[in-house]
């Protein structure tokens, strides 16, 4: 079973540079190291990927066994 598309804002949160104009940043500031935005990216994009993961049959079976093996 395939997980659910994501929502239609996902793209544009994996659009640093969208977001950055979305912010009002200057080109100084884009490059700047204070703000990237790189770490919250990962985070955001693994969030997604485990809460994607999460909605699979085959996520829920493997708990269920690792489960009756304790």
């Amino acid at each position: 079973k395939k997980p659910p598309p994501p929502p239609p804002w996902f793209s544009r949160c994996l659009q640093p540079d969208r977001l950055m104009d979305d912010l009002g940043l200057s080109e100084k500031d884009k490059t700047s190291s204070i703000f990237t935005g790189e770490e919250e990216i990962f985070a955001f994009r693994r969030t997604v990927s485990r809460l994607s993961e999460m909605q699979t049959e085959a996520y829920w079976t493997a708990g269920k066994k690792s489960k009756a093996k304790a």
